[in-house]
């Protein structure tokens, strides 16, 4: 009994000990922790003594040595996984994929069901590795159902490896959690009205019906989720011209037309449909005068189906100045969505500035930096990655949105000057003169 106490006394004292070394690290006083550390008992506590040393050199950011010393812990006790997830960082920072995949799946054979070890690994192997990640993922949202981001992209990779159906699963699901989700209800919709093609094909009438009203249904619901949403009503007014419902086609016309009260094709279907004389003789007139003030638009493109409100950049960049910091990380996938179409220079901006706006900065630095050694032959690219560097070493570290606008603007007018072969002071100036023709 004299002896377990005696032990315990001993155990506490150590614990003491520990801890006020921990403290002289946090106050920057290396020498005197070391000092103290000799107190300790070598064999015994040579891993305690390791991983001060870690924090030591942590501090001093001295990545290296943190490295080595974390890997002589590991030697010591193999199944550390707070060692192995501080070395996958250090991997992570330097863009060492290699090392942290093989970490990642060593984590994974110890913690079978760590999602964040799951997650993580899935990013590596989707970039080489599809079936690997979309396995990955699977097991991810069997473990976490209502995890959006993995849904996200999951949904991403089955449609690249062309699973329509499992695609669609995962989009019907992401509506159930976020009812109101527009890019899921666009995909959606791009599903269905494949579907309702072969089965007008395969001579499918019944089929081809109720895949219309399901069409149908998923473009009211994008005029609930955006009121002013005028190429799902645009969408609208064809299948009511199909099925003969001109009230419907009526209606939706004159909500376009409050919208764009200058579109002369929308005012040209009323005049088709409208039975008032005096409303028809007011649109006609209506009609003169756009095209005789010669303000007439070119608003062809809103029967056009492809085409966005905004453009997918300026769609990525207004995600990122709603959101806030916390926020952010929820949004990532969803941008990485919207930017797949993108050059690989205004996703890696796109990206780096979503971190940014996370305060994810070592990932934001390793998005550029990578890309920088990517495109070294290419100018317009460099330039855009080094201003966007710039931004990350401001002390401060605001987020600045205007600042990563100009990066944008900057980049797009010397990839239109470059496509022309002019300057950009060129293609600048042509672009001022093209404006003013088009307001004379």
């Amino acid at each position: 009994m004299l002896e377990e106490l005696e032990i315990d006394k001993e155990l506490e004292k150590d614990k003491e000990l520990r801890k006020a070394i921990k403290k002289l690290i946090g106050e920057g006083k290396f020498e005197e922790a070391r000092t103290e550390m000799q107190k300790l008992d070598l064999e015994a506590d040579k891993i305690i003594i390791i991983s001060l040393e870690v924090l030591i050199a942590r501090k001093e950011e001295n990545r290296k040595k943190e490295k080595e010393l974390l890997e002589m812990i590991l030697e010591l006790e193999p199944e550390d996984v707070k060692t192995m997830s501080s070395l996958i960082r250090i991997a992570r920072e330097k863009n060492d994929r290699k090392t942290e995949k093989e970490l990642l799946e060593r984590q994974l054979e110890i913690e079978p069901e760590n999602t964040i070890v799951i997650n993580n690994l899935a990013k590596i192997e989707e970039k080489s590795n599809i079936d690997r990640a979309i396995e990955l993922l699977e097991k991810q949202l069997k473990l976490e159902p209502e995890n959006i981001v993995a849904m996200s992209t999951l949904t991403k990779l089955v449609r690249e490896k062309g699973n329509t159906k499992r695609e669609k699963e995962l989009l019907e699901k992401r509506l159930e959690l976020e009812p109101k989700n527009a890019i899921a209800v666009s995909s959606l919709i791009r599903i269905t009205r494949e579907e309702e093609n072969k089965a007008g094909e395969e001579g499918n009438i019944e089929r081809e019906k109720e895949l219309l009203e399901k069409e149908k249904g998923l473009l009211e619901r994008q005029l609930e989720i955006n009121p002013k949403n005028t190429i799902a009503m645009s969408s609208l007014i064809v299948i009511a011209r199909k099925e003969g419902n001109r009230n419907r086609e009526k209606k939706l016309l004159k909500m376009q037309l409050d919208i764009m009260p200058d579109n002369v094709i929308v005012i040209e279907n009323l005049i088709s449909i409208e039975k008032n004389e005096k409303r028809k003789q007011e649109l006609t007139e209506m009609l003169e005068n756009i095209k005789t003030n010669k303000m007439e638009g070119d608003f062809n493109e809103i029967f056009t189906e492809e085409k966005e409100e905004l453009d997918e950049i300026g769609q990525a960049r207004e995600l990122i100045e709603k959101s806030d910091s916390k926020d952010m990380l929820n949004k990532i996938e969803e941008i990485k969505e919207l930017i797949k179409e993108e050059d690989a220079t205004l996703q890696v901006l796109i990206q780096s500035e979503a971190a940014y706006k996370a305060k994810i900065y070592k990932q934001a630095e390793g998005y550029l930096k990578l890309h920088k050694k990517e495109s070294k032959e290419d100018k317009i690219a460099l330039k855009a990655i080094n201003k966007a560097l710039s931004i990350l070493q401001v002390k401060n570290k605001l987020y600045d949105a205007l600042k990563w606008k100009e990066i944008y603007d900057e980049y797009e007018k010397a990839r239109e000057a470059q496509s022309n072969g002019q300057t950009t002071n060129e293609a600048t100036n042509n672009k001022k003169i093209q404006l003013d023709d088009q307001e004379r």
